[in-house]
């Protein structure tokens, strides 16, 4: 978190520093959005904005820059459920200790989440691709609300 309202490019050179904190090697590229163009001239690591290909670029090139993209593009809708579904629009714990404590809270219950799922599929696997039969084979539905049943019973 910011004191002040500063523009991506602005606040780049200080979450690389933060994260080289972290790291044995230094980051030598960062993918980022389109906010942060500009913020070239402010760091020492390559800075890869989302953008058409350079025609000097190789078929392997422009593939890998591709990639890299469309990874950092996958965060975006995790950063968005963690806002809607986990209150962090707004944070109502104060100063920098309260947004960590809120933040460490939502990915602990995000995390806590996703082993429930995998702990649910892989106990209940069996049924789920028994269910899966069943309705792909199209017996009617009673026969599904029978078998749901026999779930539910044990």
């Amino acid at each position: 978190s910011h004191d002040e309202h500063e523009h991506d490019s602005k606040t780049l050179k200080s979450a690389l520093t933060q994260a080289e904190q972290h790291r044995t090697s230094p980051i030598s590229m960062a993918v980022v959005e389109r906010g942060y163009r500009g913020a070239k001239q402010y760091v020492n690591a390559e800075v890869l904005l989302p953008s058409v290909p350079l025609k000097q670029d190789s078929a392997t090139q422009r593939q890998k820059k591709r990639i890299l993209c469309r990874r950092r593009a996958v965060i975006e809708p995790i950063i968005g459920y963690l806002k809607h579904d986990y209150r962090l629009s707004r944070n109502w714990l104060r100063g920098s200790e309260g947004d960590a404590i809120n933040l460490l809270m939502a990915a602990c219950t995000w995390n806590l989440r996703k082993w429930m799922a995998a702990v649910f599929l892989f106990e209940f696997k069996e049924s789920i691709w028994a269910y899966i039969a069943i309705i792909k084979s199209g017996h009617p539905p009673k026969t599904s609300i029978c078998f749901i049943e026999r779930i539910n019973a044990g």
